[in-house]
C-alpha cells in the first residue's frame, strides 16, 4: 500500500507540474487505500494548498 501511495505521489507531482491536475491522480489513490472520502478530500486539499503557497513564493519575484 505504501508503494502505491509513493507511485501516486510521484505521478501526481508530475501531472501537477505539467498540467495542474494533481488531484486526478492523488484523490483516487487515497480512496483506493480505503480512506474515507471526506478524509481523502481533506488530505488532498491540504496538499494542494501547500503546493500553491510554494509556487506563489517561487514565481512572485
Amino acid at each position: 500500500m505504501g508503494l502505491l501511495l509513493l507511485a501516486a505521489g510521484f505521478g501526481a507531482g508530475l501531472c501537477g507540474s505539467v498540467a495542474g491536475l494533481a488531484s486526478l491522480v492523488s484523490c483516487p489513490a487515497l480512496l483506493a487505500t480505503g480512506m474515507a472520502p471526506v478524509v481523502a478530500n481533506a488530505t488532498n486539499t491540504t496538499a494542494l494548498l501547500a503546493n500553491r503557497r510554494r509556487v506563489r513564493t517561487e514565481f512572485a519575484a
